[in-house]
This record gives structure tokens, sequence and C-alpha cells, in this order.
């Protein structure tokens, strides 16, 4: 594999990622292209919006942990094959992208999601920057693709069954080369059957007034205004997912039938996160949140 050298015209992740265009683009297309069975409209239009206004910010908790795994990987690899498993926006393609774009290199990127929102947001972001790659709706279990050299999970275990992630695992085991890496980050819970509860009412009634402000000042209408806030109250008080929290331990078996050898294992309790998700600043289940860096044997 090719070493690749540092590039001086780099580019911040908030400047790959132009949030407010972002923000009008899934608020104007969601309606069209999440699928009524999905459940996800609410979410997905208001979503970018919610980051924005985060207090915390509009980054993605371990954001380090994955620019780093992603550099580490580029040094050695000057053509690497990238797959995004899921993703509510552009934010987790944006952690790959802000990276590439520091070396002179030729990655192919590609985004995979159940739902045409976020993959037609991807899309769009993989055009304007001019990389090659693509973006494709399909449930992750159907996948079949050329194997990657670095698939990029955030927080999408939150979305399964616990007594499922074996199937997942062995999923993306099988879209990986031997020797690649699998990078994850996600809420986990203490013990098996813990849940993450709900928002609290008085964070809930702040984060909707934030969303609000946040598009009154990117130029939304009245009417538009009436819709976010009644996305906003569907969004942020239901539960956060219907699923029990996958515990580390489930974690841990299930890469180890799939053949993933932990590399690096990162766990922080919520309480030390500087980065929380706009959807869960107020929940009553404080939970952990890990980072792991997987390898295909």
């Amino acid at each position: 594999m090719n070493t690749v050298s540092s590039n001086s015209a780099t580019l911040d992740s908030d400047q790959v990622e132009n949030l407010s265009q972002i923000a009008r683009q899934a608020f104007n297309i969601a309606p069209e292209k999440c699928l009524l069975g999905h459940g996800c409209c609410e979410f997905h239009s208001i979503w970018t919006l919610a980051r924005i206004s985060n207090p915390s910010g509009a980054g993605l908790s371990g954001s380090e942990f994955f620019k780093k795994e992603i550099s580490d990987l580029i040094q050695t690899n000057s053509a690497p094959r990238i797959l995004v498993s899921g993703g509510s926006d552009t934010g987790v393609m944006t952690l790959a992208v802000s990276t590439i774009q520091k070396f002179t290199c030729n990655p192919y990127l590609l985004f995979l999601d159940r739902c045409q929102t976020p993959v037609e947001l991807n899309r769009r972001l993989l055009k304007e920057q001019g990389l090659d790659g693509k973006a494709v709706a399909m449930d992750l279990l159907e996948a079949k693709f050329e194997k990657f050299d670095l698939i990029l999970a955030h927080s999408i275990l939150l979305y399964f069954d616990p007594k499922d992630i074996g199937s997942v695992f062995a999923k993306w085991a099988s879209l990986l080369k031997p020797g690649g890496r699998i990078l994850i980050s996600n809420i986990v819970g203490d013990e098996s059957g813990d849940r993450m509860g709900e928002n609290e009412t008085s964070q809930v009634e702040r984060s909707i007034e934030l969303v609000l402000q946040t598009a009154l000042s990117l130029g939304f209408t009245e009417d538009e205004i009436v819709r976010i806030r009644t996305s906003c109250e569907k969004s942020f008080s239901k539960k956060f997912t219907d699923f029990p929290l996958v515990t580390l331990n489930e974690i841990r078996l299930a890469m180890q039938e799939a053949r993933l050898s932990v590399n690096t294992l990162n766990t922080y309790d919520r309480s030390q996160l500087s980065q929380r998700g706009p959807f869960t600043q107020g929940l009553s289940y404080g939970g952990q949140r890990i980072e792991i860096c997987g390898i295909k044997l």
C-alpha cells in the first residue's frame, strides 16, 4: 500500500458540511423521501436543525476517535474503500470527508441507510465535494458490495434489538476485507434489558425552543415553524429507541462470533462527555458511550 502525504488545502468539518443548507434540504425532502412505515419523517426533517441548536455543538460524540483511526488508515492506504453504515444526515460522512481532505488520496465512499432522506443528503454531499462514491437506500442486512477497508457505524446499534446484533456484526464482518476495520461509537447499557428512558419535560421544552430559534434565524417561514414545532414535539418527547440498550458484553460476544478482534476500546460515562446528542441532553438514563475499533481476522 502507498504512503500518502499531508495536503495543505484542508477543510474543517463545518466547511465540508453546510449545515444551514442541509437543514433546509432535509426539511424539504423528508415528507417525500421518508417511508411512512419507518416512522422517521419528523426525526429526519429536524435532525440537522437540532444539531445546529445543540448547546454542546453540532459535532458527533466520538469525532476525534473516528478522525484518528481514519487518518491512521489513510497514511498506509492511499485508496481506501470506506462504508458509512447509517446516519441521520451527513454528520458521519463528514467525519470521513473532513479527514480525507487532509491528505492526498483517492478513496471510495459509500453511504448506506434504509431511508432515502439521509441517502439523498449524502449523495449531494459527495457530489459537492467531488468525491468518488455513492449513497444507497438499502437494509444493512441485505447489503452485498465489494469489500471495504473501513466501516463507520455511529449510534446505529440503538436501532436494533440486542438479540439481533449478532446478525449485524456478521454482516459488517462479511463486508470487510481481511485486516479491515470497523469503528463503532454507541451508547450501551450496564445490564441486559437497560433502557434509555425518556427526556425530562423541562429539557424537551428548552430543546424545542432552541430549534425554533435556529429555524427562525435560518429564514424558515411561520407556517414552517409550526411544522417544525410539531416534529420537535414528536421527536423529543418520545423514547429515543424502542429497543433495550445493547451491553458491552453483548457487543464483545457478537464481535467474537463474527471474527472481529477488539483493537481499541474506550468507555465514557455520559457525564464525562462534553459532546452529547441533541435528543439525549435530558435522558433519565445516564448510560455509557463506548468507542471500539475492531479488526477483521
